[in-house]
């Protein structure tokens, strides 16, 4: 009799198991999406490797890449190996896309100097979560309305770059950060390692606002954004 109750009691249990996980694959993409916002994605980079000279894209292409995203934007992180510009490790790029960015004047962008450590949000979202490369994003962020490039005034700075459809700077940046108009902070990019080179660029491309940004432990020519097809 105790077999056959303990038996039953298993079975239950499995029972339980089996309700619970097909409950759980339902509900909880819809309460991480209301919670966080971005979903994760592995496929959807290949949409934008048109940003990418085709000498750069075949490398590009063949390394591991993932997405987030929402409705409003695309965040895509790439990994590249290329010893023309860079030739100890692997560099770091991030395409973001945001949408409906057609009334943002590039001209109106500024590159300033002022506090971006020990920045807070009430509530905020971390892409990248304990990595060395962490980013914070406000959740009321939009770049809608036009924004500014915050970095601080002891950062090294190697070059700035001021096309027609492009500009940004490049340099050892620790924090660097996106504000808005009113000069509310809306996204943060952390570096744990102080001498981490970065450059980051704004690009315009019809009605979209593209974030790019290469990073590396080592050193690169800042001349690296040539592998971006701006044409």
């Amino acid at each position: 009799m105790t077999f056959k109750i303990t038996i039953n009691r298993v079975l239950a249990l499995i029972f339980s198991g089996i309700v619970f996980y097909m409950i759980y694959s339902i509900v909880a993409p819809l309460v991480s999406a209301k919670l966080y916002g971005y979903k994760g994605d592995w496929s959807k980079h290949k949409n934008y490797m048109w940003i990418f000279k085709d000498s750069a894209r075949f490398e590009i292409e063949n390394n591991i890449a993932y997405t987030f995203f929402k409705e409003s934007d695309t965040y895509n992180t790439y990994r590249y190996y290329d010893q023309q510009y860079f030739n100890k490790g692997e560099l770091m790029i991030v395409v973001w896309e945001f949408k409906n960015c057609e009334n943002v004047d590039l001209n109106s962008i500024n590159i300033i100097d002022a506090k971006v450590s020990d920045l807070q949000f009430e509530n905020y979202e971390t892409l990248n979560l304990n990595s060395e490369r962490e980013v914070i994003i406000n959740d009321k962020m939009t770049l809608r309305h036009g924004f500014n490039v915050k970095k601080s005034m002891y950062d090294s700075i190697l070059a700035e770059y001021d096309e027609p459809h492009y500009k940004g700077v490049c340099g050892f940046f620790p924090r660097i950060v996106l504000s808005d108009k009113s000069n509310q902070n809306m996204i943060v990019f952390k570096n744990d390692n102080e001498y981490c080179l970065t450059s980051l660029l704004v690009y315009k491309k019809n009605d979209r606002i593209y974030i790019l940004v290469v990073t590396s432990r080592d050193y690169f020519d800042p001349k690296v954004i040539d592998i971006f097809d701006f044409g």
